[in-house]
């Protein structure tokens, strides 16, 4: 179930708040086939995230491109 709503209309989105393992408290939205992340992380919720991106089959990827995994950040593919 959804915690809150972006939007106001029937393309709103849901937002999903969610705690990492450290304590850290994130937000999830979902908007044609992409999952944002926002929140202040004090451990390293990119490498958990890579964690579930990658049971999911799914690629969890940065604004430069680079990409999150459980092993670590990998570089954008040149």
């Amino acid at each position: 179930m959804a915690d809150g709503w972006l939007g106001w209309d029937e393309d709103r989105q849901p937002i999903y708040v969610y705690t990492c393992t450290d304590g850290s408290v994130v937000s999830l939205t979902w908007f044609e086939g992409a999952i944002e992340i926002k929140g202040h992380f004090d451990g390293d919720a990119y490498q958990e995230f890579g964690s579930i991106g990658e049971a999911l089959q799914a690629n969890l990827q940065g604004d430069d491109g680079e990409r999150y995994t459980a092993d670590g950040v990998r570089p954008p593919a040149r």
